[in-house]
This record gives C-alpha cells, sequence and structure tokens, in this order.
C-alpha cells in the first residue's frame, strides 16, 4: 500500500480522497478530454468537480444536475471553486464554467460578468464567500448545527441530525429556524427547557423579548415544545423543501 508522510513525519495510509485525486491528476497529466467526478486540492482549497472538460491547453469545470445543492448560487460557487483551484494550478482556461441540467441542456456562465449594474459578478461573491469560510474556520468558537429545509441534500445531514437529537434543539420543532433558535436560547437551551416554561411571562401584547418572534408565534413554538415532550416524541428535522 502506499504512503505519504504527514506533517509531523509519522506515514500514514493512502486514503480514499489521496487515491481520488491521484487519478484526477494522472488524468489530467494524460490531457484526458473528459475526466469525471475528480478531486483536486491546492492552497487549502479542496474541490470535486462533477466533471472536468479540456478546452485548448487547460480545464473547465461542468456541474451536472437540475437539483444540485444550493440552487443557482451554488452551482456558481462550486464553479469558481473549481476554477481557482485551477488557476492555482496553471490549469485554467479561463474564468468560466458550465452547468448541464437532467435533460443534458447545457449552459455557460462567466464569471466575471456581472449579472446587472450594482451587482456583483460571481467570480466577486466566490471570493467573498471564500473569505468569510476562512475566517469562520479561523475563528476561536464552535459553529452550532440547526436544522432546516436545505439539510435534506447535505451530505453531513445524519451526523448533524445526531447532535441535534442529543441536544434536544429548538430547530426540530416546526417553524423554528436558526434565526428563531438563536433569539430563545437566552432563555430556553433546549426544547424541554422551553416546555416547562410559562412562557406568558415573557409576553407582552402582542410582543416578546425575542427577536423576530411575536406573542403568537410564542405560544405555537411552546406548545409543540409541550406535546414533544409530554409525548417523548423522537425530534425529526423539517421535510426538504418545506419552509423554515
Amino acid at each position: 500500500m502506499d504512503h505519504r508522510g504527514d506533517a509531523a513525519g509519522r506515514d500514514r495510509p493512502l486514503s480514499a480522497e489521496d487515491g481520488k485525486e491521484a487519478v484526477t491528476r494522472l488524468a489530467i497529466a494524460r490531457r484526458e478530454p473528459l475526466i469525471r467526478a475528480g478531486r483536486l486540492s491546492v492552497a487549502g482549497l479542496v474541490g470535486e468537480p462533477d466533471l472536468l472538460r479540456r478546452e485548448g491547453a487547460g480545464y473547465v469545470a461542468v456541474d451536472i444536475g437540475a437539483d444540485a445543492p444550493g440552487g443557482a448560487e451554488g452551482v456558481l460557487l462550486r464553479l469558481a471553486l473549481c476554477t481557482d483551484i485551477l488557476e492555482h494550478m496553471g490549469l485554467s482556461a479561463g474564468r468560466h464554467g458550465y452547468s448541464r441540467d437532467a435533460h443534458g441542456v447545457e449552459m455557460r456562465h462567466e464569471l466575471g460578468r456581472a449579472p446587472g449594474p450594482g451587482v456583483p459578478c460571481g467570480w466577486e461573491r466566490y471570493l467573498r464567500t471564500r473569505r468569510a469560510v476562512r475566517e469562520m474556520l479561523a475563528a476561536p468558537y464552535e459553529s452550532r448545527a440547526a436544522s432546516c429545509a436545505a439539510c435534506g441534500s447535505c451530505h453531513w445531514r445524519g451526523v448533524c441530525l445526531d447532535a441535534l437529537r442529543r441536544a434536544r434543539d429548538l430547530t426540530l420543532l416546526p417553524g423554528v429556524d436558526r434565526a428563531a433558535r438563536d433569539a430563545l436560547m437566552e432563555e430556553f437551551a433546549s426544547v424541554d427547557d422551553l416546555a416547562v416554561a410559562d412562557v406568558e411571562d415573557y409576553i407582552d401584547g402582542d410582543l416578546t423579548p425575542f427577536r423576530g418572534i411575536s406573542a403568537q408565534a410564542l405560544r405555537r413554538i411552546h406548545g409543540c415544545a409541550v406535546s414533544a415532550a409530554d409525548q417523548n416524541l423522537p425530534l425529526a428535522p423539517p421535510p426538504p423543501n418545506s419552509p423554515p
């Protein structure tokens, strides 16, 4: 088995990701016209394009699938990420990429072209996102998971769901999104904490001290929490495509 030394000088087995990238790089070295389901990493960036297609002396990324995570903006960010990696490697055919829907219809995306006056181009939006992700990873605090409709298409859904269920997280209740959960957590750390509370103490007419949560909404959320606690219901995330 091939081995590769880590930063501490210890050998570690070649991982599946390492093997996938090695195959991708070998295909590029052979100047293959199409490279499917590849993987490339450089300068702290990792991309797994659905398809790499040779154009001239370089390659462009092609995103495949009508129901790709993140919608149109997600497609653009993935194409920009792969383009960024290819530029670092000196292999980019230009700042553009393609998406192909379930019917095989292909669209070209010009990453450096703004869609309209006052709207940043795709490349600028990608750079902002890249910077925000790096800042988040470098932050001295841990992010907190939350359940939402987008979780249905996420590879890590099961991991987060297990953690949310153990914490009895409020986003597992119908209609409680991340913002509402964060506001309520000032007083209620879990579904069970909310269930035993007298929420009328927090209501003044139609208002509550919780940002974005009306008196009616607080009563409804409290009712859901009481039902879940009383019946010991297994909390589940909202189904895909349901409103947050």
